[in-house]
């Protein structure tokens, strides 16, 4: 159980330092292939989009940047390339969900427990702008995503999440990323995070059946810096999930969500 904890929260924070690590790279020649470091991180986010309960995770994480033919990370942010252009491209997106204990939130008490969930899929992706004078680029997103949940013994799919959205990056002292955009979802990945069945309704948890649709409005912002040997970056993302598909359910208790986060890494080594 240890270690899976430690597997997850890493993958979590990995996930997180990588989303700052898209404002690093400048696409120009002369950048190690690959660079590698540790550090330490901090977030605290909800169980859940729409859950009432926020958790804090502090671990140790690894620092890994690599610039890569396929796998990059350059101006047009961290991707595994399918196809691109000159201003369009097909890139591999993930993202994350952490597990829950279903018996230390109290709106899922009693209910079968969340498994970690990975998201990833196709990014249809188009270069609005690229200007060298100003070093910002900005770049239109639509990745498409499957949702796969796993206790690390097994793994099952949860439906689909796209989230259409505009990417603003900015190189300067501080690197600055913002990201405006809303998600959607299928029913199936409505279901898992927000549908009640009937045996598990109670008097105050009445029995719910999601559907697909509107999954919120998103905003994200990172900052950071790269030094010779430490990188230290922070982002913060909100979601406003007034009107979503889901507002009725018995499990979805706030409109607002909000996910915070900070890191700092020591770069010991780099290649070539």
């Amino acid at each position: 159980m240890t270690i899976r904890i430690f597997l997850i929260t890493s993958m979590v924070l990995i996930s997180i330092q990588n989303s700052f690590a898209m404002e690093q790279g400048d696409g120009k020649k002369g950048l190690p292939l690959l660079e590698v470091g540790a550090g330490v991180g901090v977030t605290a986010l909800p169980d859940y989009r729409g859950s009432d309960k926020t958790r804090a995770l502090y671990l140790p994480i690894p620092y890994i940047i690599y610039r890569g033919d396929r796998v990059k990370v350059d101006r047009r942010g961290m991707r595994g390339s399918i196809y691109e252009s000159k201003n369009t491209a097909i890139n591999i997106s993930g993202g994350f969900g952490l597990p829950v204990n279903s018996e230390k939130n109290e709106a899922r008490l009693g209910m079968d427990d969340l498994d970690f969930v990975f998201h990833i899929g196709p990014s249809f992706e188009y270069l609005i702008d690229d200007d060298d004078d100003a070093n910002s680029t900005t770049i239109f997103k639509f990745p498409v995503q499957l949702v796969l949940a796993t206790n690390f013994s097994d793994m099952h799919t949860e439906g689909v999440l796209i989230y259409p959205h505009i990417n603003y990056i900015k190189k300067a002292n501080w690197h600055f990323g913002l990201s405006i955009g809303a998600t959607f979802a299928n029913k199936a990945y409505h279901d898992y995070y927000y549908s009640v069945a009937p045996q598990f309704a109670t008097a105050e948890r009445p029995a719910y059946t999601a559907t697909s649709g509107y999954n919120g409005a998103r905003i994200a912002m990172t900052f950071s810096k790269k030094f010779k040997k430490y990188w230290l970056g922070a982002f913060l993302r909100y979601d406003n999930l007034n009107k979503v598909a889901f507002d009725d359910s018995p499990l979805f208790k706030q409109k607002h969500s909000l996910l915070v986060g900070f890191g700092a890494s020591y770069i010991f080594s780099t290649f070539p």
